[in-house]
């Protein structure tokens, strides 16, 4: 859907994808859909209200693909039990649990929901709707998702997929439960919604009626604190188990995650956190810019030393040798697979691209 920002691809409502969920559909005989809270390729956020408990809950819809008794998420609750870690020490270290959980089938198969408390924006989303933030303030969250993380290092346990996305602001005391849905709604703006039809017009029974926009916090902002919780552990892993790919973006993905060589472990989520405090400092989302990953963590961290250059090298080659497939031997010379030289010097590859492709010096791709 052009235009609208922070919902789903329409496309991933297919066999073995996500769940159909329309506003006022019943989830589990207990939870009606009153609007959404997030999406993602591999699950959907819903806000919930359990009218039996006159309380709100969101409620985490997966793939049915990320849906199985062996899930990440699962694994990491069983392990804190196993651990003797209390949803106290949770709370106190600034990480979202899982109050329970249920499965729902549908016409795209088998699906694990997560009932979880209501918690506010991302982090990313908290630092837009602020202004002029006091460095304390910055800090303050800064300390508390650097105490998050260092929970999970301490218990071995990795998130793997650490960014300000995956990063919870916590509401008020009670949150939205001293409100019912009419309440709710006098407050805050009806769900935006979005036509699904196939191509020839039809509705699918793979995908929900509308595609829903999510909740905007900024018309309850005056719920939201300055406090966070880490949430979406359907990445994580046991140090002792890590696994041969994860699927954080490449804006947040260390030189292990993007070109291999190196096993994945704690080190993985430093650098994802290096990144998600510049963003919260700064106030931007490094993903905007067009500078790439690479060129990047090679402005910030140094030129890419082995076993990772290889492979950043080749991709280097093939981004240029698209360029070259799209314009042709008439606007730039057919690049060629990086050399030994490349692969051996301590420059930073981004540099030796730009000299090469500026007609100077050593070239990456000769």
């Amino acid at each position: 859907i052009y235009g609208v920002e922070d919902i789903e691809d329409p496309e991933d409502y297919r066999e073995n994808g996500l769940h159909p969920v329309d506003i006022l559909d019943i989830l589990d005989g207990r939870f009606e859909v009153c609007h959404k809270l997030g999406s993602g390729g591999i699950a959907t956020v819903w806000l919930c209200y359990e009218e039996a408990r006159s309380r709100w809950r969101a409620i985490k819809i997966n793939a049915a693909s990320h849906s199985s008794p062996d899930s990440a998420e699962l694994k990491i609750s069983r392990l804190f039990a196993e651990k003797g870690v209390t949803p106290q020490q949770l709370e106190e270290n600034h990480i979202l649990s899982v109050e329970e959980t249920f499965w729902i089938e549908g016409p795209n198969g088998k699906h694990l929901c997560s009932v979880l408390p209501v918690f506010g924006p991302s982090v990313s989303h908290w630092r837009e709707m602020v202004i002029g933030l006091e460095a304390a303030t910055i800090n303050k969250v800064c300390y508390e998702i650097t105490k998050g993380l260092d929970f999970l290092h301490k218990h071995n346990i990795c998130h793997g997929d650490f960014r300000p996305q995956n990063i919870l602001m916590r509401l008020v005391d009670g949150g939205l439960d001293h409100l019912d849905p009419d309440d709710l709604f006098g407050r805050i703006r009806l769900p935006s919604r979005h036509k699904v039809e196939t191509l020839n017009g039809n509705t699918s029974p793979n995908a929900p009626r509308y595609i829903v926009e999510p909740f905007d916090w900024y018309e309850l902002k005056d719920l939201v604190t300055d406090s966070v919780s880490v949430v979406d552990f359907g990445e994580a892993f046991e140090t002792t188990s890590p696994p041969d790919f994860l699927g954080i973006p490449s804006t947040y993905a260390s030189p292990e995650i993007a070109y291999g060589g190196e096993t994945l472990g704690k080190g993985i989520d430093v650098w994802s956190l290096a990144i998600t405090l510049m963003e919260i400092r700064i106030g931007k989302d490094l993903g905007q810019y067009s500078n790439s990953p690479l060129n990047r963590m090679e402005i910030f961290a140094g030129p890419m030393p082995p076993p990772y250059r290889a492979a950043a090298a080749e991709e280097i080659y093939q981004n240029q040798l698209h360029k070259y497939d799209r314009s042709g031997p008439e606007e730039m010379e057919k690049p060629r697979p990086p050399n030994e030289s490349v692969l051996k010097s301590s420059k930073s590859l981004t540099e030796l691209e730009w000299r090469a492709y500026g007609g100077e010096g050593e070239s990456t791709v000769s």
